[in-house]
């Protein structure tokens, strides 16, 4: 996962449009799983990113110039739920 880039403007496209009958067989690949570490190293570089963006709003300074806040949330917040035991609604993401 890319730190510094959005998903493309093109990015639903990469989807079968199932409101007009598009078959999902081409979409659905088996996925490939990630080691722990990987996942544990993914969930480490959201949290320092999202302790940036809360320090820097916290001290009044501008925020990292990298990828917004609320997409180091989003990503934090699934990579937390994956590695943990807490339901998706019952994970807090302090710094």
């Amino acid at each position: 996962m890319d730190w510094n880039a959005l998903c493309s403007d093109d990015f639903v496209t990469r989807f079968p449009d199932v409101r007009v009958g598009a078959s999902s067989s081409d979409f659905a690949r088996p996925p490939r799983l990630r080691q722990i570490e990987q996942l544990a190293t993914a969930a480490d570089v959201a949290y320092l990113l999202h302790h940036c963006h809360v320090a820097s709003r916290l001290e009044d300074r501008r925020s990292p110039p990298t990828i917004p806040e609320y997409a180091v949330v989003r990503r934090r917040h699934a990579l937390e739920w994956v590695l943990s035991d807490e339901t998706w609604d019952a994970l807090t993401l302090d710094t």
